[in-house]
């Protein structure tokens, strides 16, 4: 029997969202925050161990975990990124962990200067003023 590589990516993938669906702390849940910071770290201790070419690193599934929570919460996620993260949830398809980072490491920046990008751009809206003609009623 033939692999088909995107029938593989789509079952990694609906296996990544299956467990991000159960796992997702929502944003007004007190643990939102220290998942996001988990996630970072999980993507963090990868990229080390990736430029520092060691083995202990996390497992693919818990990087495109990690990848997804940020990407999620940040709403930076991409259509590009859903064949990304369903390839890392597909073991079967042999993905080089160490020819990734660069990816990943493009994945959290983007992520993390979302919410950034977001507050400037409200930052540099200016205030809407209210008058007494304006009010409908």
């Amino acid at each position: 029997m033939k692999i088909n590589k995107a029938d593989l990516m789509r079952k990694g993938r609906d296996a990544l969202f299956a467990r991000v669906k159960a796992e997702l702390k929502h944003a007004n849940d007190e643990k939102s925050h220290e998942q996001f910071d988990d996630a970072k770290s999980t993507i963090d201790r990868y990229l080390d161990a990736a430029q520092q070419r060691q083995t202990d690193m996390p497992s693919s599934e818990d990087l495109a975990f990690a990848c997804a929570i940020l990407l999620l919460t940040t709403q930076a996620m991409e259509q590009s990124d859903f064949d990304f993260l369903g390839a890392l949830c597909a073991p079967e398809l042999g993905v080089d962990m160490f020819g990734l980072a660069p990816r990943v490491a493009e994945l959290k920046a983007r992520a993390i200067a979302r919410p950034e990008t977001t507050a400037k751009q409200h930052a540099s809206t200016p205030p809407a003023v209210v008058g007494d003609d304006s009010i409908p009623f």
